[in-house]
């Protein structure tokens, strides 16, 4: 597994990192200069946790989409907006509308996040809170049996799925920064 997530760090990132911490897996990485950081956890179980992080600080809107089926209480400052089709899966609550709007609307945005398993025991978190894009995936194997024989395959694919999904936000938000003095030059 950690050959696996070697590999998908020194193709996409510089100065790249596959490490141990405890029982964590982290792999570290450079886009374009902004840190980028992932971690596979186990959670007994039989659940697995990768949680990434990228630090944006120069974005200070705020945004939260996550399972329908669970509750966040972070979402301060923020209100619920409706965003069909992720209705039917997620809970949308931003900070600055027009802005969740622009980024979902980018490419291929919606369809991945529509596209992630529907597994009731499948938690789903996505938020920019403080200058930071978060993403969180909790799963559960269906047996240790199951986790035993595709861990070493599931958890690098599905830590790549959630990376390059993030990475879409990450190039949203170069796009809508690159929009915006053209925008103020038109106004």
């Amino acid at each position: 597994m950690q050959q696996k997530l070697e590999q998908y760090a020194s193709t996409h990132g510089d100065g790249w990192s596959v490490f141990s911490d405890n029982s964590d897996l982290v792999v570290r990485f450079l886009i374009n200069s902004t840190p980028f950081e992932g971690r596979i956890k186990y959670v007994p179980l039989k659940t697995w946790e990768i949680f990434i992080w990228l630090y944006l600080p120069q974005i200070q809107e705020r945004f939260f989409i996550e399972s329908k089926g669970n509750w966040f209480p972070e979402k301060d400052g923020c209100r619920r907006i409706s965003l069909p089709p992720l209705d039917s899966k997620y809970k949308v609550h931003c900070s600055n509308e027009v802005f969740v709007r622009n980024l979902l609307g980018g490419p291929r945005l919606i369809h991945e996040l529509m596209s992630f398993p529907e597994d009731s025991v499948d938690h789903l978190k996505i938020y920019l809170r403080d200058g930071y894009l978060m993403a969180k995936w909790r799963f559960m194997f269906g047996s240790h049996q199951a986790m035993r024989d595709h861990r070493d395959d599931v958890l690098p694919a599905r830590f790549e799925f959630l990376a390059e999904h993030l990475k879409l936000y990450y190039e949203g938000f170069q796009l809508q920064s690159a929009l915006r003095p053209a925008q103020v030059a038109r106004a």
